[in-house]
């Protein structure tokens, strides 16, 4: 069976006075972590999905049914599109102005965009922000402007220069994480800021469990990695 790119939904839907939000698996895992604990909201649903030519090969169980790479969910005034996978390099930039163009299409609001910067360029505070010129006409400039120093690549710039091109008011919230692993603390503080902007019902508590949870984690590593390091041998063996 011969799959088109294609995006679905379930029902009609009048998408104007939504808000698009998206991230993806880039530094610190952030804009695919913010995207994942907002469809984990009790009252988020599962509207429909993305389909490309050549689909990631990865799924998992959601509840009572297989959950698909690219998937749509509303919770409140968000539609969010989450991205547990990357699709073929090949295909990138052809999915990425799909989303655009539905985007653009449906006339939502406006779109929030996540992402991540590597701590090693922090330079004081907890975020930048990237926008477009439609987005500082209409909104608030909340944070500071990312340096013009640093640029923001992959998906996520692709996105914003379309939007940028076509007019359209697009923020991208970019908290400072660790660069080789998902960052829970980073994508929580970003979810702050949107809960503070954007929409005062997000639950966090969810993800302050999940970052306690893997603080103890890693101080029981630590403590076993401690005794492993003091504990001294009974005999010696020598190697040749």
């Amino acid at each position: 069976m011969k799959l088109k790119s294609e995006i679905r939904i379930f029902e009609d839907m009048d998408f104007k006075e939504k808000i698009f939000i998206t991230g993806f698996h880039g530094v610190g895992g952030v804009g695919y972590l913010v995207s994942k604990y907002l469809t984990l909201q009790k009252n988020s649903q599962y509207l429909g999905y993305i389909t490309m030519p050549r689909m990631p090969m990865m799924i998992r169980m959601e509840g009572d049914r297989i959950g698909l790479p690219f998937e749509i969910y509303q919770y409140n005034n968000f539609i969010i599109l989450l991205n547990e996978a990357m699709p073929d390099i090949k295909l990138m930039h052809k999915y990425t102005i799909k989303i655009a163009e539905w985007v653009l299409e449906k006339k939502f609001k406006m779109s929030i965009l996540f992402g991540g910067l590597a701590e090693r360029v922090k330079d004081g505070g907890e975020i930048r922000i990237a926008y477009t010129s439609a987005y500082a006409e209409k909104y608030e400039k909340f944070a500071p402007s990312l340096e013009e120093k640093l640029s923001i690549i992959g998906p996520l710039a692709l996105l914003l220069s379309i939007f940028e091109i076509h007019k359209f008011p697009a923020l991208c919230i970019l908290p400072y994480a660790r660069v080789y692993e998902y960052d829970l603390k980073a994508a929580l503080v970003a979810l702050k800021i949107l809960k503070e902007k954007f929409d005062s019902t997000i639950d966090l508590s969810r993800i302050e469990k999940d970052i306690i949870k893997e603080r103890k984690e890693e101080m029981l590593l630590m403590e076993q990695l401690e005794k492993t390091r003091q504990s001294k041998p009974e005999s010696k063996i020598f190697y040749m």
